[in-house]
């Protein structure tokens, strides 16, 4: 055999190989189910009214991604139907039983408000 043809075959076994196998990840993103809001949140003390998109992937037993705004957010903790978080020196608490929002800025303002399930 030559070694070009050599090189070529184990390169498709390898790539057959690969291809065969799904990481547990994906097949864990692969079964996540999401759950989405819009949440209209009031800001003070400037009083301006934000309109905030906030999607929740979980699993059968926990939540596995929050993205506010279209954006992953880095960490975030859960008790109960609570999930704290912060995003951009803005910390964030909602409440998924109520669904609301409130957060801090900065110790320079508050955010606070309601969030209704998309369908």
């Amino acid at each position: 055999m030559k070694p070009f043809t050599f090189l070529f075959a184990v390169v498709a076994l390898i790539s057959s190989h690969a291809g065969a196998q799904t990481p547990p990840a994906a097949k864990a993103k692969a079964k996540a189910s999401t759950l989405s809001f819009t949440c209209r949140v009031l800001y003070e003390p400037s009083r301006a009214l934000w309109v905030r998109e906030l999607e929740v992937d979980y699993g059968k037993k926990e939540f596995t991604e929050l993205r506010i705004d279209g954006i992953k957010a880095h960490g975030f903790s859960v008790n109960g139907g609570t999930i704290i978080t912060h995003m951009d020196n803005e910390r964030i608490m909602l409440d998924l039983n109520v669904p609301s929002w409130k957060s801090e800025f900065r110790e320079a303002a508050q955010g606070q408000g309601v969030c209704i399930k998309n369908r």
